[in-house]
C-alpha cells in the first residue's frame, strides 16, 4: 500500500520516517529534491491516503494563513483519495471544507526531536466530519494511522474538537513557560536559587517538570521556536476576529512573552577536557556561572589530537559529557575536537563573556582574535586532573 505526503518539512519528514516501516511512501514538495512524484494529481491517484503537512504561516495581523492547505486539498479532492491534514489550522477550518474524505489529525512534535516524538506518540487524535457516521474514506485513513502507529491509541472526535485540542495543548504549555519565567524573576529579586525552588515545586506531580527550565533550551527567556509563538498568537487572533472576544489569560501570555523574550541574558563560555571531574572543576564552573545567566561548556574530545604534549583523557567523551550535563550550573555542553574547531564553536555561540583560568592572563590563546570579553578565574586550591591521575597511579603501583 502507498501513502503520500505533501510537504516534507519537519512534520512531513517525521511522518515519512515512521510510515516507511509499514508502507511505500511517496512525497511531493516545492523542493524537487524531496519529490518522488511530479504533481499532486499523480500523488492522489497512486496513493491510498495522503498526509498534508504544508506550512500555515503567521500573517502580519497574527492570524494563521491556511491558503496553502486549502489549495492542496482542493487539488487532491477530485482524486477521491482520503486526506489527513497534519498542518495546524484554526478551529472550524477542516469542517468548512465540507469534504467527507478529509480528516484532521494534530501533531505535537518538537523540532529538535521530531522523528522520535512522532514515532513514539502514545495517543493519536483524529477529527472526522461526523463521529457517529464514519465514511469509508475516513475509515481507511484511520486504519492507515493505526497500522503506521501500532503502539499509539487512536481517539476519534470531530474536526473542530481536534483542532481545539491542538491549540489548547500548545497554548497551555506556553502559559506554563510564562508562569515559570515570572517565578524565576521573583526568585532573582529575593536572592533565591530558582532551580532549587523549581525542583521543590515540581515534586507535586500535578505540575510536572516539563517546560520549567529558565532560561529555556535556546538560552533565552520566554518561549520561542516555530510553534508556541505562532499558536498563541493564532488562537488569540482567531478568538478576537471570529468570536469578538479577548481571552484575558491568553492575551497576557502573549504580552508577557514579548517582555520575556526582550529580556537580555548574559551567555558565558568555558572550555576544557574536564577529565576525571574533581572539586576544582566544580569550583571553577560555579565561579563561571556567577558571571553569566546561561553557561555553555565547550568539551574537548581529546586535546592530544592537535597538541601531542597534552594528556590524553582517561574517561571517554561520553562519560565526561554526561557528568557535565548532570550539573545544574551547566546549561549546555558542546563537544569539539581541535583548537580550530573551538574557534568555530565560539563564532557560532557568540558568548557575551568567556571564562579562562588566571594563568592565561597576558598570554595568547585560541580565539583571542574574536575579542570576546574575558573573566579570569583565580584558582586557590591544588586540585587538578593531573594531580588526581598521579595519585591514582601512585596508590595502585606495586610497592
Amino acid at each position: 500500500m502507498k501513502v503520500g505526503i505533501v510537504g516534507v518539512g519537519f512534520v512531513g519528514s517525521a511522518v515519512a520516517n515512521k510510515f516507511q516501516e509499514s508502507f511505500q511512501v511517496e512525497t511531493f514538495d516545492l523542493d524537487p529534491a524531496k519529490c518522488t512524484v511530479g504533481d499532486l494529481n499523480t500523488l492522489g491517484m497512486e496513493c491510498e491516503v495522503v498526509f498534508v503537512c504544508v506550512p500555515t504561516p503567521e500573517r502580519d495581523d497574527g492570524a494563521v494563513d491556511t491558503s496553502i492547505v486549502k489549495k492542496v486539498v482542493e487539488e487532491l479532492a477530485p482524486t477521491q483519495v482520503p486526506i489527513i491534514i497534519k498542518s495546524t489550522v484554526p478551529p472550524g477550518f477542516t469542517k468548512s471544507l465540507g469534504l467527507s474524505q478529509v480528516c484532521f489529525s494534530p501533531e505535537f512534535l518538537t523540532e529538535a526531536n521530531h522523528l522520535e516524538d512522532f514515532a513514539n506518540q502514545k495517543d493519536t487524535i483524529v477529527g472526522v466530519l461526523n463521529p457517529s457516521y464514519i465514511t469509508p474514506a475516513e475509515r481507511l485513513a484511520i486504519a492507515v494511522l493505526q497500522q503506521g502507529l501500532p503502539e499509539s491509541n487512536v481517539h476519534i472526535t470531530n474536526h473542530t474538537t481536534a483542532e481545539i485540542v491542538k491549540y489548547a495543548r500548545n497554548c497551555f504549555l506556553a502559559t506554563k513557560v510564562s508562569f515559570f519565567n515570572e517565578i524565576y524573576q521573583l526568585c532573582d529579586q529575593l536572592a533565591v536559587e530558582y532551580n532549587e525552588a523549581k525542583d521543590l515545586i515540581v515534586l507535586d506531580q500535578r505540575i510536572g517538570k516539563s517546560h520549567t527550565q529558565v532560561p529555556g533550551p535556546d538560552g533565552k527567556f520566554g518561549f520561542g521556536g516555530s510553534c508556541f509563538p505562532k499558536d498563541t498568537m493564532g488562537l488569540l487572533t482567531y478568538w478576537q476576529n471570529w468570536l469578538d472576544q479577548t481571552p484575558k489569560v491568553l492575551e497576557s501570555v502573549v504580552a508577557a512573552n514579548k517582555l520575556h523574550r526582550g529580556k537580555s541574558i548574559t551567555k558565558g563560555f568555558v572550555a576544557g577536557s574536564f577529565d576525571l571531574l574533581h572539586p576544582g572543576h566544580l569550583i571553577m564552573l560555579r565561579d563561571a556561572k556567577s558571571v553569566c545567566d546561561y553557561l555553555v561548556v565547550g568539551l574537548q574530545s581529546d586535546p592530544t589530537l592537535d597538541r601531542p604534549h597534552k594528556n590524553k583523557p582517561i574517561q571517554t567523551v561520553q562519560e565526561r559529557w554526561m557528568q557535565l550535563e548532570f550539573l545544574e550550573i551547566v546549561d549546555e555542553v558542546v563537544v569539539y575536537d581541535t583548537e580550530s574547531d573551538l574557534v568555530k564553536v565560539l563564532e557560532e555561540i557568540n558568548p557575551d563573556i568567556r571564562i579562562q583560568g588566571s594563568d592565561w592572563e597576558g598570554k595568547s590563546y585560541t580565539g583571542d582574535h574574536l575579542n570576546i570579553p574575558i573573566y579570569y578565574h583565580h584558582r586557590d586550591h591544588d586540585w587538578s586532573s593531573s594531580e588526581l591521575r598521579n595519585r591514582i597511579l601512585s596508590e595502585n603501583s606495586p610497592n
